[in-house]
C-alpha cells in the first residue's frame, strides 16, 4: 500500500511573500480574497 504524499509547500513563493512590505502583502492576499469567497459560496449553493 502507498503512503499518501504530503502536501508540498511552495517555498519560492513563501520566501517572496515574506519579503513584501506589510502593505503590498495585504494588497497581495487581499486581492485573492474574492476568489476565496466564490469558492466558498459555490459550496455553499452546491449542499
Amino acid at each position: 500500500m502507498a503512503n499518501p504524499k504530503a502536501p508540498e509547500i511552495e517555498q519560492k513563493q513563501a520566501n517572496r511573500l515574506c519579503q513584501m512590505s506589510p502593505a503590498d502583502r495585504l494588497t497581495f492576499i487581499a486581492k485573492g480574497l474574492p476568489v476565496i469567497l466564490a469558492c466558498a459560496q459555490g459550496f455553499w449553493r452546491a449542499e
